[in-house]
């Protein structure tokens, strides 16, 4: 995982040897990376973006595109979703193929997804090439990851398909359960709704503009939320299910990213309107464009002058949601139990891999010192 510009993640674990008493998400992410982009054109603008965030760089170009076309420049025209699906794809098969099994101590499993993703980037601008790179995809999901009929429609079904392991994905989320590691990560920290609507959008922009401080710990109405894949698709029958049953824990946000991989690769093969992204108007020259992106909801506010160079930029990106200090993993890894480090390490490595920031992170542990003797 890239560090570079993207910056990177630290959380800070306080354990009594019994519970974590708190844990404290530290970014480093450097979210005014953006404003390098003041006084480019447009078209400049939009051609730094990818590397200037060069994970999900493919949905930062589109959300970029949606908010340069509604501020009104002529010149750029929305991207097509088929690129931010097919990337959104790709980064959750890598959490699952690659990330999973080392959380576990194994070695990943990546050797068929590699060609896989070559053939699908590759076949982003052909229409004629897809259909077999999307075929190559199915068959990596069916053998790799959800097995022939996936998660189950319920709890009990769910259940199953952990315990029969017919996948490697379903067998280290078997083992995972197992040994108590898919209960963590509950919290009380509400979720983003699913599809925010224009006036939230436009009230998120105008906060973002006017703010000092908002795009590193944002809230919803006077609260942290939750967004990402759990959110975007906390509807479904089997995720509105373990979430009834479960709460906001590990098993339930990784259940809601398969859930979502499956619906973007149906999306896909049967060619229906994926909206994944968009663009609202925020009066002259001024645009916001937003995105369900792999981690979360991602918006991009801009600002053209007369000459159509950008006079501001803003960017707002999902892992400030989820690793808010007051928010998702924070609340979720707050009295846990747990009464060796090695667990612990692997439990918190764990919650925050359902929770996919798109920077690399570190865990530290501290332990309180002992009180002086006599004291």
């Amino acid at each position: 995982m890239a560090t570079g510009l993207e910056g990177r993640l630290e959380v800070h674990v306080h354990w009594d040897g019994e519970r974590i008493v708190s844990a404290e998400p530290r970014s480093a992410r450097p979210v005014d990376a953006c404003r390098v982009l003041v006084g480019r054109r447009a078209e400049e603008a939009l051609a730094m973006v990818p590397m200037l965030f060069s994970l999900c760089g493919r949905a930062q170009a589109a959300v970029a595109a949606h908010a340069l076309a509604a501020a009104g420049e002529p010149q750029v025209a929305p991207l097509p979703d088929r690129a931010v699906a097919v990337e959104s794809v790709l980064e959750s098969l890598w959490r699952l193929l690659h990330d999973l099994p080392r959380a576990l101590g194994e070695a990943p499993n990546i050797e068929r997804f590699a060609p896989v993703r070559q053939a699908l980037l590759a076949s982003l601008g052909d229409d004629a090439a897809f259909p077999d790179a999307l075929a190559q995809l199915q068959a990596l999901l069916e053998q790799e990851v959800l097995g022939s009929d996936g998660p189950g429609p319920d709890p009990d079904a769910h259940a199953a398909w952990l315990t029969a392991g017919s996948t490697p994905v379903a067998g280290w989320l078997g083992a995972l359960e197992e040994a108590g590691f898919l209960a963590w990560g509950t919290g009380a920290t509400p979720l983003m709704t699913a599809r925010p609507g224009r006036e939230a959008l436009m009230r998120l922009a105008e906060r973002l503009a006017g703010e000092e401080g908002f795009a590193w710990r944002p809230d919803w109405l006077g609260r942290p939320v939750e967004t990402g894949a759990l959110a975007a698709r906390q509807d479904e029958p089997l995720v509105r299910q373990l979430r009834a049953a479960r709460g906001h824990d590990c098993a339930t946000r990784l259940a809601a990213r398969l859930v979502d991989l499956q619906l973007l690769v149906d999306g896909l093969a049967n060619h229906a309107p994926l909206e994944l992204s968009g663009g609202v108007g925020l009066g002259e020259r001024i645009g916001l464009g937003w995105g369900q992106t792999a981690r979360g909801l991602l918006l991009h506010r801009v600002a053209l002058d007369a000459s159509g160079s950008v006079a501001d930029y803003r960017v707002l990106a999902p892992t400030e949601w989820n690793f808010h200090p007051g928010g998702a993993l924070a609340r979720g890894l707050e009295a846990q139990p747990v009464d060796d480090e090695t667990r612990l390490r692997r439990g918190v490595t764990l919650a925050v891999l359902a929770l996919d920031p798109c920077v690399a992170f570190g865990i530290e542990v501290e332990r309180p010192r002992a009180a002086p003797h006599g004291v």
